[in-house]
């Protein structure tokens, strides 16, 4: 691929800027147990990590969206005060800071709100990010209404995430896609999705911008 020059670009935030799977996988072993379900090693529950913790609650029968959202955030809370922090990956600073002089970059993650904004901080990172858009239910919605309020077309736009639901939410509203295969997904996983772009890392990609 060439050198590209998209002037929105998206990041996910889990597994791409933050390494906060043994987190996640802590929190949602919590809600597992929480809802009297099993709980999950890390090596199962890896390679089947869901959307959001909503869509992973539903497939253990769980239906209580709402409790199950202010659940996670405790339980993220308190795995954070239980020592098991997130760690900002290690060429993540690199990459924005290459890319943000002359790009809008966004956050667009799952994540709660609150986490993206206190994360971004304790990495030194919120200056370089044009807007932070956390708890969303459906990326491709986001993707659409950042083309149309930047007055860009959809291709205009490049999306980084590093889960199949990341690739699929930008091919469904024709934004670039790009898998980075350092996260929740393996790269066979995402190169099944068929990405515009696949690369194992951040460092590999900013070799693109």
């Amino acid at each position: 691929m060439p050198k590209q020059d998209f002037p929105l670009i998206g990041l996910d935030w889990s597994g791409i800027v933050s390494d906060d799977r043994r987190c996640v996988h802590a929190a949602n072993n919590r809600i597992l147990a929480h809802f009297g379900k099993p709980t999950l090693a890390y090596e199962i529950w890896l390679p089947k990590t869901y959307a959001s913790v909503i869509e992973m609650a539903r497939a253990h029968d769980i239906d209580a969206d709402d409790e199950v959202a202010a659940l996670y955030v405790k339980f993220l809370a308190d795995v954070r005060r239980g020592g098991l922090r997130p760690t900002l990956y290690p060429d993540a600073l690199d990459f924005i800071e290459h890319i943000a002089p002359k790009r809008c970059v966004v956050v667009v993650s799952t994540h709660p709100q609150a986490n993206l904004e206190a994360e971004a901080l304790e990495y030194g990172l919120n200056g370089h990010i044009h807007a932070f858009f956390g708890s969303v239910k459906r990326k491709a919605d986001v993707l659409m209404w950042l083309a149309a309020e930047h007055g860009l077309d959809p291709g205009d736009i490049a999306f980084i995430g590093d889960m199949i639901f990341d690739i699929r939410a930008a091919k469904e509203v024709g934004v670039f896609s790009i898998g980075v295969a350092s996260g929740y997904h393996s790269r066979d996983v995402l190169a099944a999705e068929k990405p515009d772009l696949l690369v194992d890392s951040l460092s590999e990609l900013q070799m693109h911008f």
